[in-house]
């Protein structure tokens, strides 16, 4: 069961980021919080798989993420 749930979690947040990349391609700002969304879902997810070098590339884009909302 909580395989089934964190995979969901995955496919979610994956389309979640895709959407905020197709956004950020036609230069709109909510692309940034799809983002802020999507990263935090994917670190979640990568730390229950123990995935932490993945983690900390999710991390480190949370991070920019949240530097480009304040610079856009």
């Amino acid at each position: 069961m909580v395989r089934n749930n964190l995979t969901k979690i995955e496919w979610i947040a994956t389309i979640i980021a895709v959407t905020g990349s197709a956004l950020n391609a036609f230069i709109l700002k909510e692309s940034y919080y799809l983002w802020l969304i999507s990263n935090s879902l994917f670190i979640l997810f990568t730390l229950k798989h123990k995935h932490y070098g993945l983690m900390t590339v999710f991390i480190v884009q949370l991070l920019l993420t949240i530097v480009g909302i304040f610079y856009w």
